[in-house]
């Protein structure tokens, strides 16, 4: 679904950008839309505009060397890591800031309990947001 519904997508014409976790990245650029926290911390998308794929749209990778430079994606040797549900929960909140100030979808599809958190967010610490008003 990941990979067949954006190609569906932009064989209809329509724009896309696919946000994906999981993989640190160092671009250059102007920064990142993302959130920084006291600890140090910060999940971010990059805020340079997404490079286009012809046939997929744009696939841009969250960064932050402290939720997404692991050995595995979601835990080791069968056990989760103890903040995923952190790790995912800023996963969800870099992706609407990168939605307000880098590219504003008129759809998102959240794919995945990992960004599930999204339209919930919209709804309850960005209800009064006038960016995001009206989304989902």
């Amino acid at each position: 679904m990941v990979e067949a519904l954006p190609k569906s997508l932009v064989a209809l014409g329509h724009e896309v950008v696919v946000l994906l976790r999981g993989i640190a990245i160092r671009k250059r650029g102007s920064g990142c839309a993302g959130l920084d926290h006291p600890d140090g911390r910060h999940a971010a998308f990059s805020r340079d505009p997404p490079r286009r794929c012809p046939a997929r749209g744009a696939l841009l990778f969250c960064r932050g060397p402290e939720y997404f430079d692991r050995d595995q994606l979601y835990g080791v040797s069968g056990k989760d890591y103890p903040d995923n549900a952190e790790r995912f929960a800023e996963f969800s909140r870099a992706a609407i800031e990168f939605a307000k100030h880098v590219w504003m979808p008129d759809v998102i599809h959240c794919h995945d309990w990992q960004s599930a958190l999204v339209p919930v967010l919209l709804r309850t610490q960005y209800e009064k947001d006038p960016t995001v008003e009206g989304w989902p």
